[in-house]
C-alpha cells in the first residue's frame, strides 16, 4: 500500500535514516567541531577526566 501511495504522490524512494554520532550532529546543526579549538583550529587532546558524582537511588525517588 505504501508503495502505491509513493507512486501516486510521486514521492522519492524511502531511505533509512543514518545513525549519527553526537559530534556529527553538533557539526551539522551548529557548525561546532568537537575536539577542534575555535581560536587556532588545532586539535584538542584530553588531559584529565573526572568522574561526575552520581546521586543515590533514594534521591531520585
Amino acid at each position: 500500500m505504501l508503495e502505491k501511495l509513493n507512486q501516486h504522490f510521486e514521492l522519492p524512494e524511502y531511505q533509512k535514516p543514518q545513525r549519527l554520532l553526537v559530534a556529527e550532529i553538533l557539526e551539522l546543526v551548529y557548525g561546532v567541531k568537537v575536539g577542534v579549538c575555535k581560536h587556532c583550529g588545532g586539535k584538542m587532546h584530553l588531559i584529565e577526566s573526572k568522574a561526575r558524582p552520581r546521586a543515590s537511588p533514594k534521591a531520585a525517588a
